[in-house]
Parts: structure tokens; sequence; C-alpha cells
């Protein structure tokens, strides 16, 4: 029942005429919060917000003017709207203003920037901190509608758990009440929608915040339909097999987790990842911007880049002056100072997949955080689809945080013997993926043009291709089979092999295999090079910058 259209008129009716003029403005007041609540109530529903008013007083008003006589025909019409609207709402915002031993439902989905813009600000305005989506924001309200120890059951959307974005209502959460269940039911959970984007959980939560607790979870996302899921939930529930998972408050920077696996509560490498520089973007150009590279001014720089494995992505330099005076003489900052120049291996923070490289000595940015010992090991580790498996339990979206990087931090225990394995599986993928990086005028280690570096006895631009293609061809799956195979050893230390296959995506190699159209135009642009003195047959690499 929606208060639209009520009069002032009707108002000044309602208001007890015999009370105490202190009576009427206290009447008055409550009278007009229950209409105000209640304006457009039917676009907003149950997530309006209702303080108790005095209800008795405002209902024996209403008695009296049912049972009472108008005097004139404004009367009459005030009384009808009165007595057809008041009973409604203030039924309604008794049972909004109760608390409840027992609260269940099925919120609905929907992102507050698919929403219209009186919902989104709404949303804002009164669920700030789980204002991302509809169903956030009803989680809040319902725990609102339960009685302190008491419980709500719900089942949502999944995201609210782990993307970075939900990072808001995960802090009310943790803040003030636990879990007692948790049940991942993944896509299918719902017949009629297809597709992987709706991804279902239910839970139930206990009213009351606790530190450090467990939770009966089960995970049903495998089985992929309704059926299948609800055959495997019985089977877990009678055969008492769900898994018991420690649940600790965590600030992890400026997010928040709360669901952890048995791996969270092994101990773990202590991996420290550093932020860096912040220059103004005036500092920063492309290699090939500047006349001289790598001069007293200018140096190497890392600033992270789109998705790419093992080595790559360098195309900056930065004007750094000594000791870095040209940063701050632009204002701009120098975190981590003394890590500068080090060797280091680098992540690109605004990304929604893990994917880092290796770099040797130069400045790095604040947008590619930097992790400075067991470099080929945690290469190796992070770059695994376990570490990958591990973030998307607890974390998604498209930020990766060091806090985050540091939380999923390799096991402590691994042997030495698979640590040197992987370290040499490592250094192969960066030389096969610096070896690629290299091949193209892109590159500031460029020496010369694949077709001629790989041309063998070659007489035509046509062998020279076929014979370029063979080597990348080999290269790209030489790559993939090395991380394939550092996949399986992280899956066998992890003991994974129910839940994750060691097998790498051909799209998921960030290395090329050779192109025709591509690899001849870049011969062309090599040939003009050559011709005007940028490159010459006679000297690997850049001849005149």
């Amino acid at each position: 029942q929606e208060s639209n259209g009520i009069p002032k008129e009707a108002i000044d009716y309602l208001v007890n005429p015999t009370g105490l003029e202190l009576e009427k403005a206290v009447q008055r007041e409550e009278v007009e919060y229950l209409i105000n609540v209640f304006q457009d109530a039917k676009e907003y529903g149950s997530l309006l917000n209702m303080e108790p008013i005095d209800f008795e007083a405002i209902e024996e008003r209403i008695e009296q003017i049912r049972n009472g006589e108008t005097t004139d025909l404004f009367e009459e019409q005030y009384r009808e709207i009165i007595l057809e609207k008041f009973p409604h709402l203030i039924k309604q915002a008794k049972i909004m203003c109760k608390r409840y031993d027992i609260v269940i439902t099925n919120p609905p989905y929907k992102k507050r920037t698919d929403l219209n813009s009186n919902i989104s600000n709404f949303l804002t305005n009164n669920y700030k901190d789980c204002k991302q989506d509809l169903y956030t924001a009803f989680i809040n309200k319902v725990i609102n509608y339960c009685k302190d120890q008491r419980y709500v059951s719900m089942i949502t959307q999944s995201s609210f758990l782990f993307k970075f974005q939900f990072s808001g209502i995960r802090k009310f959460l943790v803040n003030n009440v636990s879990f007692t269940n948790i049940i991942k039911l993944g896509s299918g959970a719902f017949e009629e929608i297809k597709g992987e984007v709706v991804q279902s959980v239910i839970f139930t939560i206990h009213n009351v915040r606790l530190n450090k607790y467990f939770v009966k979870y089960a995970d049903l996302s495998s089985a992929k339909s309704a059926k299948a899921k609800e055959c495997r939930f019985l089977e877990i529930v009678t055969s008492n097999s769900a898994e018991n998972r420690l649940i600790e408050r965590k600030n992890i920077g400026e997010d928040y987790i709360f669901i952890a696996s048995d791996y969270f509560n092994r101990k773990k490498l202590d991996v420290n990842p550093k932020i860096g520089s912040q220059p103004g973007k005036e500092l920063i150009k492309f290699w090939w911007e500047i006349p001289y590279i790598f001069n007293s001014k200018w140096v190497k720089y890392n600033k992270g880049g789109p998705y790419r494995k093992w080595y790559g992505n360098l195309y900056w330099v930065l004007k750094y002056g000594d000791d870095g005076e040209e940063v701050l003489r632009e204002g701009g900052s120098l975190s981590n100072k003394d890590y500068y120049f080090k060797e280091h291996i680098s992540w690109t923070r605004v990304s929604s997949r893990m994917n880092l490289r290796y770099y040797d000595k130069m400045v790095f940015d604040n947008t590619s955080p930097a992790i400075f010992k067991d470099l080929y090991f945690l290469l190796g580790y992070y770059n695994s689809n376990v570490a990958e498996s591990i973030r998307l339990e607890t974390f998604q979206g498209n930020k990766i945080e060091s806090g985050h990087v540091k939380e999923i931090a390799p096991l402590e225990d691994i042997d030495r013997d698979n640590r040197k394995l992987i370290e040499k599986v490592v250094q192969e993928n960066i030389s096969i993926s610096k070896e690629d990086w290299d091949s193209f005028e892109i590159s500031w280690d460029f020496k010369k043009h694949p077709l001629l570096t790989y041309k063998k006895a070659a007489k035509t631009i046509e062998q020279a291709f076929n014979n370029w293609a063979s080597f990348a061809e080999q290269q790209f799956y030489k790559l993939k089979e090395n991380e394939e195979e550092l996949n399986r050893i992280f899956i066998e230390i992890y003991e994974l092999q129910d839940e994750l296959t060691p097998e790498v995506d051909e799209k998921d190699v960030t290395i090329r295999k050779a192109d025709k159209e591509r690899d001849i135009k870049s011969f062309i642009s090599y040939a003009v090079g050559c011709m005007f003195g940028r490159y010459s047959l006679d000297q690997e690499g850049l001849v005149f910058a």
C-alpha cells in the first residue's frame, strides 16, 4: 500500500482535535513520518526502513472517525481517504517494525547500474555498504528484521562472497553476524535460467558476531542440473560429510574475507608485495618516443600492461633523473624506493586474472605491485591454475590487490625437489616468452626480424616464413606443455585432483604463433627501417634512434 495522494487537509483531520497541543504535534509528526515512509512504496517494497511509532493512538483516532459523523462534504472526503488508506499503512508498518526469530527469503537480483535512478539513489542513500545489487541490500535488510541470536536463511547469487566490488557487504557481515552453513550451488540451480551467469549460494546466518568459528560447507557446483544438485545435497546430509571450514575475520587492505578453505588454515610463505612510484603521466613515455633511451634521465619502467605471463609488456620509460629528482619535482611519489632497480616479478593490478611476469632491474609503478624474493618459484605458483582457483574462491573482480596476493601465498611446506623442478620450468618459460617478445620491433632488445633470424637456408620469403612459423609453433606448444606441467605439480601438492585438471587452453598461452599477414607487414616495416638507417643488416638491434 502506498501513501501517495493523501492531502495535507486529511492529515489535519486525522490529528486528534481534542488532544493537547503537545500531543497533537507528536501525533502529526508520526502521521507525516508514516506517510513519507510509504511514498512510492510499491517501487521500494520491503527495503523501506520503518521505525516504530504510536500506532495505538493513530488507530484510536481512526476508530473515532469511523464511528463519528462528518459536518461537511470536505470532511466526508478526508474521512474516506483516511479509512481507505491508513488501516493498510498501519498494518504493513507494524509488520515491518517487528523483528523475527527466523527470516527466509529469495530476494530479487539486479545490479544497481541497471536500476532506474529512483531505486539506485535509494540504495545509495539507505544501503551505502550494500548498494551494488538489490540482493545485497536485501541481505542487510533481512538481518535487521532478525532478532539477536536468531537466524536468517537465504538463496542469493554467490558474488558477494568474493567479488571485489562487494567488499562493503562483506565488511558489514564480518562485523555483525556469523554463518552456520554455506551451500555453493553454482550455475544450473534453477532449470529456467540457462548459462553460467547466475551462480547461486544458499546460506544460513546466525545473528551474532563471532571472530572465529566453523561453518558447515558443501560445494554442489559440479552437479550441473537442479535435480543432480538435490541428489548430491541429500547424499551429503545423510552421510554427514559436509566440510567443517574455519572462518576468521580477516582484513585484507580495504577488503574482508570470511569464507576460508582448509588452505587458509595451513602455514604459508610470507609474501610481501611492494607498491611503487606514482609519477605524473607526463613523465611516462613509450620507449620509442624519446630520442636516446636509458640515458641519465630516462630509465626502464614497469607499468603493468595487458594480460601476459612470464615476460613482456616492456613498453615504458620514466623520466627519473638523479635519484628520482624529476619525479619529486613534478609532485610525484617514490614509494618503496629502496627496491627500485632490482629484479622482481609483478602483475597488473587492474586485471581479472592472475598473470605475473619477470622484470630485470627497473623502477615499478604503483599499478604493478612487485615481489622481490623466491622469484622463479612464486612466478610458477601465481601463474598456475591452483593459485587462480584459490583466489577466485575468495576474491573476484577486476582488481588484484597486494593483500589478495599475500593472502593466497603458497604453502610453506613444499619440498625442495618440487621447488627445484618448478624453478627450472619457470626459467624456461621466461626464456621462451622473452624470445617471443624480442622477436618484434616493439621490444627494446629487438635484434633483427624473425624471418631473418630463423630463415636457415631459405632462399625466398615464403620459405623463411615457413621456417619461422615452424619455430614459433614449437615454442608455443612447449610453453603450453610447461604451464600444464606446473599446474600438474601444484594440483598434486594441494591434492586437488578431483577439482582441477592441468590442461591449458591455447587462448590462454600468451606468446604468439606465426601470422602471415602480421609478420609480413612487420618485415616490410623492418626493411623500411633498414633503408632509413634505424636498423642495419650488418649490425643487430637499434642503430639510430
